[in-house]
């Protein structure tokens, strides 16, 4: 009676194995053969309009990217007062987007010889400052990487919070100092483990080594040369009126948050009409005049799990899905959620823009691929 029940047992593991095989050969041929309905208009609206409604999200904005051209659409509204739509000039938090310029203000201050990767964290601090032995040798590539050991958010900082809508304003480059002398829960340095901290540090050194604020780098190396004029952290008076207003969980108004000493893990705002163009900059190396340089923060780092900044899908996710070239990044604050994504091969990209915190990762995936896949109705 066992021996038949094991035999069952046994051909039902290998029906069930047999059919997961053959879900996944079936997906891996589909991705590989998808139809080019030449509709991509149309499958960024039906996609946009139905994340929308379903999710009951307040308002969305969707840039696509195909090699030179640019569709840019916004569903839902700006606010749950006003009733007028976003659109492609309306500016949103970035959130954790913003380490991706971090890196690549890094990479041109290295092409510059005026930083190495490969040096360490005590070579720039302040040397009147503290560093715990185990984190001395930390390297501004870890830093890049996600691969220092440093928490994403101490438990040192927690008690700092004072307003929990806005909880990294109230945060000084001393509690910054004092948590690098003593490093309590720091990880194992050179496995990957996403750290705000880290990228933050990593800011907090350009600003040591240029004597400029973190903005001012990114502005220099990065937003003018692109002629990205809607991307900030200081906002105007003109920002602020294209300014969507963000909301949390529940549904609440939650402001954009403030930063003055992790802003290298992400304080920019933007809008879909700048980041179409900083995508368009890190297809080749002839779209700017630092192209070269973003397009050296893709190559792939510690076990191919990152570029600089970057992130790569897992290999099973990417051989499956045919997005073995795609980088991407995702980000999250307390009023807002974006995603952007590059397919290095097509030359095609997204950058998903909310005003609600709901993740919207997944949502920016489907969209990816349709880019990389369906050409616009005239192409």
């Amino acid at each position: 009676m066992l021996k038949a029940f094991a035999v069952v047992i046994g051909v039902l593991i290998f029906l069930l194995a047999l059919g997961v095989a053959s879900f996944l050969a079936y997906r891996y041929y589909g991705n590989r053969n998808v139809k080019d309905t030449k509709n991509l208009e149309e499958i960024v609206g039906r996609i946009g309009d139905g994340y929308v409604n379903k999710n009951g999200n307040v308002g969305l904005v969707v840039g696509v990217v195909r090699g030179d051209r640019v569709f840019i659409r916004g569903f839902g509204k700006k606010s749950k007062e006003r009733g007028d739509a976003p659109d492609a000039p309306t500016i949103f938090e970035l959130a954790s987007i913003g380490k991706i310029f971090t890196a690549s203000a890094a990479q041109i201050l290295s092409d510059r010889g005026e930083i190495s990767f490969d040096d360490s964290v005590d070579k720039y601090l302040n040397p009147t400052v503290k560093i715990c032995e185990k984190a001395k040798n930390i390297t501004l590539r870890q830093l890049a990487t996600h691969t220092s050991g440093l928490p994403s958010f101490p438990e040192s900082f927690v008690p700092k919070i004072k307003d929990v809508l806005n909880p990294y304003k109230d945060l000084t480059v001393q509690d910054l100092y004092d948590y690098l002398a003593i490093c309590e829960n720091l990880g194992e340095v050179g496995s990957f483990d996403y750290s705000n901290l880290g990228m933050g540090v990593l800011g907090h050194i350009l600003e040591l080594k240029t004597g400029k604020s973190y903005e001012t780098i990114v502005k220099d190396e990065i937003i003018k040369r692109l002629e990205m004029k809607n991307t900030t952290i200081t906002l105007s008076a003109e920002h602020r009126e294209l300014l969507a207003q963000g909301y949390n969980e529940q549904g609440n108004p939650n402001p954009v948050w403030e930063d003055a000493v992790l802003t290298g893990a992400g304080s920019f705002l933007s809008n879909a009409e700048d980041m179409t163009k900083f995508i368009r900059a890190n297809f080749d190396a002839s779209r700017s005049e630092i192209s070269d340089s973003l397009i050296k923060t893709h190559e792939k780092q510690s076990g191919a799990k990152t570029g600089l900044g970057w992130h790569y899908y897992s290999r099973f996710f990417a051989v499956v899905t045919d997005e073995e070239d795609v980088i991407w990044h995702n980000g999250g604050a307390g009023g807002y959620a974006s995603f952007m994504a590059v397919n290095k091969k097509t030359k095609s990209g997204v950058i998903v823009l909310s005003n609600t915190a709901d993740d919207v990762t997944w949502l920016g995936t489907r969209l990816n691929f349709s880019a990389k896949n369906i050409s616009f109705s005239d192409e």
